[in-house]
Parts: structure tokens; C-alpha cells; sequence
């Protein structure tokens, strides 16, 4: 008797009720049926958890787990820690997925001896030709820091991952940029990458998500993110740190833009003093020549900084 891989996929819920059936119901009719789906209500303050109920009763495939709101990272670990699946993928809870994606994503992975495959969402530049790349080594983590091919992106959403990539690897706490953190990890370990361009995963974006709700000081996670990003890069692929080093002179460029226009500037003078710090200490080397003007108006014409952001944005 053939023994097919299961695959456990992971959905991490909070105040998503509205869109959970469509989500769930997305990974529940996959043509390739030898999954299981693990449900993480983080605290939900809505009627998500109820919903799960229902939902579990309708398929012995769902696991339902529970837990105080502790952000998207930490609800992921836990359903790590019950995983029972050869290969982990992840859906989050108000986004939906084309029928075949998981028994295509399989399929790649087996053909092409790959520890993790990966397609396009919505939000890539897909042109859908259904193309095969296959990515080894420092081919990965370049295509990955440039977001091409798209399936090298930072998101766990659009891919499948052998299990023993997660061994040693678990998403930190944090309650932004966690894939940021974690994504390029995963990447390093594993042996091949083979992406097909075919959009198969359909983001929602919510107006109150955390990644598309107002400037917060939360968003300063994107500069410890990249920091530790490019500590990786310049350590095992140095060619590469200066593409790592533009994402965080970005980050630190974007943070501090927006900090300086809000009302209350204050909240954030410690943090955005480190990141300055953290801009003189990079340097000017491997940046381009806007990035560079800006850097240097930052750091000495900061109002002259301020007022070209604004205008920008």
C-alpha cells in the first residue's frame, strides 16, 4: 500500500470570523485530501472560537487549539509542537487558497527533491506561464532578498516545507515581521527550492491587520528584523549583505520618516535615537546614490529630511 506525506497546515485565527469558513473550507476541499488542518484561535475576541467548533465538526481533519493572545508567531509554535505532517504549510485565517495548490506544491516537491515549494499569491508579479525554477544555495538566498522569483519571498503563505526544516527553527514573539525573522532561516537550511509560477494563494487585506493598520512603534520591528537579517548574510553569503543592507537602511530610513511626522514625536525618541546610531554605525558603502542623499539628510538635515518624507508619502 502506497504511504502518500501528509501535509499540516497551520492557521493562526484572531477576530477573523467572518472569513474563516471560506479560508477553512479552501484547505478542507484540496484535491489532494491527506492533510491536516490546525486551528489556533490567539485569543480571539470575537466569535472566531465558536466557528472553530463548528468547523471541527464537520471534518475529524481539524485540530483545534486554543490560547491567550500572544500574536500570529507564537500561535504558529504551538501548532509546530503538534504538527504530525511530513510537510508544514500555512494559511492565515482570512485569506483562501486555489484547490489543487497543495497537491501541485507535493508534487514539485517529491519531482524535484526540494525541502521547500512554493507558487505565487495575488500580490506577486506572476505572468501564470506555470514555469518551473529550481533554486540551490546562494541562488535561494538571492532570490530571496530580491523577491525573485517571487516564490523566494518572505511569506510562509505561499509554500510547503519539509517538517525537518523546523527542527531547530521557531518564529519569535514578536507581533510584526516574524516571517522576516524567520523565512530567510528556513531558506539557508534547506537543500533546493523549486517555485512554479502559477497563482495559487489569495491574500485579504484587512484595513486593521498589523501590517496595514497606522504607524506604531511596532513597526520598528522591521529594523531589529533586517538587522539580524543581515548580521546572517554578511557572515554566510557576504557577496550578498549589501542587497540585506539596503532592506535595513530602508527600514531605518522609513521608521524615522515616519516618526518625525506624527504628533506625538516623542513616544518614539528613544527608539528612533538607536536607529540613527544604528544608520551612522552602517556607512554609506553599497548603497545607491538616493539612498545615500537621504541617509545624509538624515542625519544632518533631519528637518530638511522631515519635510521632503512628507511630500514624498
Amino acid at each position: 500500500m502506497i504511504e502518500y506525506p501528509k501535509i499540516s497546515v497551520i492557521v493562526p485565527i484572531y477576530n477573523t470570523a467572518n472569513l474563516l469558513n471560506r479560508s477553512v473550507s479552501s484547505i478542507l476541499n484540496q484535491t489532494y485530501q491527506n492533510l491536516e488542518c490546525i486551528l489556533v484561535d490567539d485569543g480571539s475576541t470575537d466569535d472566531s472560537y465558536e466557528v472553530c467548533l463548528q468547523l471541527q465538526k464537520s471534518d475529524k481533519r481539524i485540530i483545534l487549539l486554543r490560547q491567550e493572545n500572544k500574536g500570529q508567531g507564537a500561535a504558529r509554535n504551538l501548532a509546530l509542537d503538534y504538527a504530525t505532517g511530513d510537510y508544514i504549510a500555512f494559511v492565515d485565517s482570512d485569506d483562501f487558497i486555489e484547490a489543487e495548490m497543495y497537491e501541485v506544491l507535493l508534487k514539485n516537491a517529491i519531482c524535484y527533491d526540494a525541502d521547500v515549494s512554493s507558487c505565487c499569491s495575488d500580490d506577486c508579479d506572476s505572468s501564470n506561464s506555470g514555469k518551473i525554477t529550481i533554486l540551490k544555495g546562494e541562488s535561494v538566498m538571492k532570490a530571496h532578498i530580491l523577491a525573485t522569483p517571487q516564490g523566494a519571498n518572505q511569506s510562509p503563505c505561499n509554500k510547503v516545507f519539509s517538517k525537518n526544516l523546523f527542527v531547530t527553527i521557531r518564529f519569535p514573539s514578536t507581533r510584526a515581521y516574524e516571517d522576516t525573522k524567520t523565512i530567510y532561516k528556513l531558506l539557508m537550511k534547506c537543500k533546493a527550492l523549486v517555485f512554479q509560477d502559477t497563482t495559487f494563494y489569495h491574500y485579504v487585506h484587512r484595513e486593521n491587520s498589523t501590517m496595514t493598520q497606522k504607524f506604531g512603534i511596532v513597526k520598528f520591528s522591521a529594523i531589529d528584523a533586517y538587522s539580524e537579517m543581515y548580521k546572517d548574510y554578511s557572515l554566510y553569503y557576504p557577496k550578498l549583505s549589501c542587497l540585506v543592507k539596503t532592506r535595513l537602511v530602508g527600514a531605518i530610513m522609513y521608521c524615522l520618516g515616519e516618526s518625525l511626522n506624527v504628533n506625538n514625536h516623542e513616544t518614539y525618541e528613544k527608539i528612533s535615537n538607536d536607529a540613527i546610531f544604528m544608520l551612522k554605525s552602517l556607512g554609506y558603502r553599497g548603497l545607491g546614490l538616493k539612498q545615500m542623499f537621504f541617509v545624509f539628510l538624515m542625519r544632518h538635515a533631519p528637518v530638511l529630511y522631515k519635510f521632503l518624507y512628507k511630500i514624498k508619502n
